[in-house]
């Protein structure tokens, strides 16, 4: 623990400041808390009882990709030998362990009960998650099975379990509709051939060594099998292709963002790898101060309920867009999409057509603002909900107003402009020469997060949260060079934490191993 100490303390304080105590993700549609249905326990031994998005023949209720929880055909009966043979008590922890993991999985009364309530790093997750655990204990505990081969009694059980999956995965085909059975009968022979395979090599062979050699070899292959059908590999021009359109925003000169119209532009995230800068994207720990200002940007309410997903769809509030350094607007030129009112709203605020290719429009937004800009109006909030109602007002302006929750010692009544130059934006730094002609408020369009801090001059500066979840700093008249550098406070605790850790580690490594030598 205090090794990770570097990794666990900003994940805790990410967490914490993340939409994940609202989101309703894995309670939504179908998902059921992603807990697994007892049909699909199949999956375990017969991958593709329910097809393959791969071969187009998927039919299963639930998703392929969150659901898929196979460990090889034959580790199952590997396994459950183990529980009714005498073994050591880390082979029983890990019994313990895969029964615990199973049961909270599944979707049963108890189960369903239990991911109704809030609890952390358990029910904010979907249970598919638990997989990960199941797979880590079914590797121990198959690696752990080897040393019984000659044992046999739990042969025996091996044998038995094998039998008691292939009448499973026969008895299974008479639950799937008549017009989808034949894609399981055809998706079970490979792993009925498994398992009789492992029934009739463990009734030839009594070698341990012979055995350990056939089941290492059926392993390899079925697990290598499951491998290339499920990362399924192609050309990388394929996923991140290079369009007209593309590369005429990478020719953009300057600093700004995009945004797109929801639908078959540019899937969530998919940007990055062009380098390029949105205020959308998909993120599980989403900052839940962010997630509430895409909500204006969204027109809906600031304190609606969270989302991993920050897509704008049918509305959107160009004021806010201008504020968040959006330069260009991405539309699907199709009827559907082209009926709803986001072109309109767009074009009514100045937006013009600048490059077409094919299905794909791009919009360039004529007020863009830079990446930081001064306002001419500074409010205090008294709480977050009289933050809302302040930002939620028709005539609020982010473009020239900033609603903060502290109190600011300037006189705000006279605030002056910033001319803002060469700006400098990494990944983890941003600088900006700034000359504020008196005392100033400067916007930085950026998520707001505790872990930026600012200098002027080498000297710290107050990051204030604005408009939700931006960020704001007050300067004093003159010249100044602005750096701000994502740099969080648990993360250098957790550094001299681990660092501390590694050193006890290391001295207590070196004392004990030079008394062992000395005795």
């Amino acid at each position: 623990m205090g090794l990770a100490a570097l990794q666990l303390l900003p994940t805790i304080e990410l967490f914490s400041n993340s939409i994940r105590a609202e989101e309703k993700y894995t309670s939504s549609g179908v998902a059921f808390f992603g807990l697994t249905p007892i049909i699909d326990l199949i999956r375990l031994w017969a991958a593709d009882f329910f097809g393959n998005p791969v071969t187009g023949n998927d039919f299963s209720k639930v998703g392929y990709l969150g659901f898929s929880s196979y460990l090889g055909a034959i580790t199952i009966p590997m396994i459950s030998g183990l529980l009714f043979v005498n073994t050591k008590k880390l082979v029983k922890f890990f019994l313990g362990l895969l029964l615990v993991i199973f049961f909270l999985a599944i979707k049963h009364p108890i189960s369903t009960w239990l991911y109704t309530l809030p609890i952390p790093l358990l029910t904010y997750s979907s249970a598919t998650r638990l997989f990960f655990l199941v797979n880590l204990a079914a590797s121990i505990l198959l690696a752990a099975s080897f040393n019984y081969l000659q044992n046999s009694k739990y042969i025996r059980y091996v044998r038995g379990t094998a039998l008691v999956l292939i009448g499973l995965t026969l008895i299974g085909w008479l639950f799937i509709d008549l017009e989808f059975r034949v894609v399981s009968i055809r998706n079970s022979a490979i792993p009925i051939f498994i398992l009789l395979t492992l029934i009739i090599i463990t009734k030839i062979f009594y070698k341990r060594k012979i055995l350990v050699f056939f089941l290492l070899i059926i392993l390899v292959i079925d697990l290598g099998r499951f491998y290339r059908k499920f990362n399924t590999y192609v050309p990388e021009r394929l996923v991140f292709p290079s369009t007209p359109a593309i590369e005429y925003i990478k020719n953009q000169p300057g600093i700004f963002r995009i945004a797109r119209q929801r639908g078959p532009i540019l899937p969530a995230n998919s940007w990055t790898f062009y380098r390029l800068e949105a205020i959308e994207g998909y993120d599980a720990l989403r900052l839940l101060s962010y997630n509430r200002l895409f909500h204006l940007i969204e027109t809906g309410e600031y304190l609606s309920a969270g989302s991993r997903y920050s897509e704008v769809d049918d509305h959107v509030n160009s004021k806010f867009l201008d504020a968040l350094n959006v330069k260009y607007f991405w539309i699907v030129n199709e009827p559907y999409y082209q009926q709803k009112p986001t072109i309109k709203e767009l074009t009514d605020h100045g937006f013009t057509l600048v490059f077409e290719e094919g299905r794909t429009q791009i919009y360039e937004n004529p007020h863009v603002l830079p990446r930081a800009y001064s306002i001419a109006q500074v409010v205090y909030a008294q709480d977050e909900r009289h933050l809302a109602d302040l930002m939620q007002h028709p005539g609020f302006d982010p473009r020239n107003q900033a609603v903060i929750l502290e109190k600011i010692s300037y006189d705000l009544t006279k605030l002056g402009k910033v001319t803002v130059s060469d700006p400098v934006i990494e990944p983890n730094r941003m600088k900006f020469e700034v000359s504020a002609y008196q005392d100033s408020f400067l916007i930085i369009s950026s998520a707001y997060d505790t872990g930026w801090k600012a200098r002027v001059e080498n000297q710290p500066l107050k990051v204030y949260r604005v408009n939700g979840g931006l960020m704001g700093v007050m300067l004093s008249r003159g010249r100044h060079e602005l750096v701000l550098e994502y740099f969080p406070d648990s993360f250098r605790l957790g550094l001299i934490i681990s660092g501390i850790s590694l050193t006890i580690i290391l001295i207590s490594y070196s004392f004990f191993s030079r008394k062992k030598l000395t005795s």
